[in-house]
């Protein structure tokens, strides 16, 4: 098979030498210890990647063939570089195809989907997906955007919620209970409805259960609900 050839313009070459130069193989070694795998990961500070993004303006062309690299850093570059203007529907569900761990899916996330006028129809359609990962990337961005849902889609999202808390993914549950903890924070009564709910998990709930529990109660202790 041939290898792909990925077209660069000035400012992504530009980019990959300054990341290049940034990179911290120490830091790339713990991340992979921790389980974030990239197929490149050169281990370059969050901080350090937003610094080189800010020297450029945000261009679909750059971040596309930043993204196309499917490496860390790149992939990183172009969610800070995307314009949201003309970033479609199709593009988002490719995008998040491409999100293939926790990093990069609450990167993507903050950074990109939350900003989307359809982020609102993405929540539910990846909060309903069979696929973790697209469910974790849908509670997520729940969680992020909670304030602007209508209720019907807020309603139908927590139950979504707790269709999928059963898992055993730690990612996914705790997505799951950022998600309801955020919901608790848009009234009294999205509140009693998530306890209400929550009494459904006993007497013996499952590990995730148990931690959304926990989340949830102590959110609705913070939020002087309980």
């Amino acid at each position: 098979m041939e290898k792909q050839i990925i077209k660069k313009n000035n400012d992504v070459k530009d980019i990959l030498r300054k990341l290049w130069l940034s990179r911290n193989g120490e830091v790339a070694s713990q991340m992979q210890r921790y389980g974030m795998v990239y197929r490149k990961n050169l281990g370059v500070p969050i901080s350090r990647i937003r610094e080189i993004a800010s020297d450029y303006a945000p261009s679909s062309e750059t971040a596309e063939q930043l993204w196309a690299l499917h490496e860390r850093e790149p992939m990183l570059m172009a969610l800070l570089l995307q314009p949201i203007n003309n970033f479609t529907w199709e593009m988002a569900q490719s995008w998040a195809q491409d999100c293939g761990n926790i990093e990069i899916i609450e990167f993507a996330c903050m950074h990109l989907f939350s900003k989307l006028s359809f982020a609102e129809k993405l929540c539910c359609e990846w909060c309903a997906s069979e696929k973790e990962q697209f469910q974790m990337m849908g509670f997520i961005l729940s969680a992020r955007n909670y304030q602007h849902f209508s209720d019907e889609n807020r309603n139908f999202i927590i139950e979504k919620a707790f269709e999928k808390s059963a898992t055993e993914n730690f990612q996914l549950y705790k997505a799951i209970s950022l998600a309801l903890c955020r919901f608790c924070r848009c009234g009294k009564s999205v509140a009693e409805l998530i306890s209400r709910k929550l009494n459904n998990f006993l007497p013996q709930p499952t590990t995730g259960q148990q931690y959304i529990i926990e989340e949830v109660k102590s959110e609705m202790i913070f939020l002087e609900l309980l």
